[in-house]
């Protein structure tokens, strides 16, 4: 992870500002269960549990599970049922039973193997379970690094505690992979910091089917998590890169949200890029973020991408400059 002066003194600043100042991991622990990150936290633990839960086929044997806010998920089954499973990414450890019983509704195959797309919570904290059941758990020295220790999430105000040492990832890819499954040639590619600096795309190609993780979303604008190495410019390389990986017939899987087409990552490369090209300039020029607000530079995205989100957007971009 490359360290970036101004962002080492924010995350200090931030963590401060929530009375974390532990210098060892067993105060920052106890400070921590006394800290409102872990309301925080139980709130979206709490989400996912009571959250509904969808299976549907893609293409071929892979399947897509959904329980908001658990990132979206992909299982890889094998030739019969009782073949190993490959599953991205493993939701909130509080969805558990619920993803058990998604699972045997697929087979009874066991997941063997399990890719992580980037660090965040709503990725990896059920990495432990499935890790006890025998998958292997892949993903970015990133995502490993970030899952290790204490992480403040600034945009969000939220400090996210690492996870279970049986969790953390072990096949790590430090660059542009091909894993061969049961007739399935799947490419993992590393983004390089975009959304943060953990995250990869997957790429079933056979079938044609693209995750993302949180570099494309359908479900409103996108969240650079500059405290954790995320870029604004770097998210636009992402979303150039997916869009020319795909084509017309090519199902893209978003980091949440529902599936999608090869024109929504156009459209997304083009208002990520325009939103930041606008605040780019009218940062250099000396205008504050309020500034900023009162010229809409989301305006004629808000349709699609909804005008709720618009501010926390603008907001996030202007500060994330500062790193990019």
């Amino acid at each position: 992870m490359k360290n970036h002066p101004r962002r080492a003194v924010l995350i200090g600043a931030g963590l401060a500002g929530m009375g974390l100042t532990a210098r060892t991991p067993r105060a920052a622990s106890a400070q921590f269960e006394r800290s409102p990150s872990l309301d925080r936290l139980k709130m979206w633990e709490g989400w996912a549990q009571r959250a509904p839960i969808r299976v549907s086929a893609l293409r071929g044997r892979i399947h897509l599970i959904r329980k908001e806010p658990c990132a979206n998920m992909l299982v890889l089954s094998g030739q019969d049922g009782d073949a190993p499973r490959l599953m991205t990414d493993s939701g909130y450890a509080s969805c558990q039973s619920a993803l058990e019983n998604a699972l045997r509704s697929l087979g009874r195959g066991k997941i063997d193997r399990l890719i992580n797309l980037q660090w965040h919570w709503d990725h990896t904290d059920g990495n432990a379970w499935l890790h006890r059941q025998g998958a292997v758990v892949t993903a970015t020295p990133q995502t490993r690094a970030r899952l290790t220790s204490y992480q403040l999430v600034a945009i969000f105000g939220a400090l996210i505690p690492p996870i279970a040492h049986e969790g953390l990832p072990t096949d790590l890819v430090r660059a542009p992979r091909v894993i061969q499954r049961d007739g399935e040639r799947m490419r993992l590619e590393p983004y390089g910091p975009a959304h943060d600096d953990s995250g990869m795309l997957a790429h079933f190609e056979e079938a044609n089917v693209l995750q993302t993780g949180d570099a494309f979303l359908t479900v409103g604008y996108p969240i650079i998590d500059y405290s954790t190495g995320g870029s604004v410019s770097g998210l636009v390389r992402a979303a150039r890169r997916l869009y020319e990986i795909a084509d017309a017939d090519t199902l893209v899987v978003p980091g949440h949200g529902d599936v999608a087409r090869r024109h929504d990552l156009q459209q997304w490369h083009s208002m990520i890029e325009a939103v930041y090209e606008t605040i780019r300039r009218q940062r250099a020029k000396g205008l504050t973020v309020d500034d900023v607000l009162l010229s809409r530079p989301t305006a004629r995205f808000d349709p699609l991408y909804g005008a709720n989100g618009a501010e926390l957007f603008v907001r996030n971009v202007y500060e994330a400059l500062e790193f990019t």
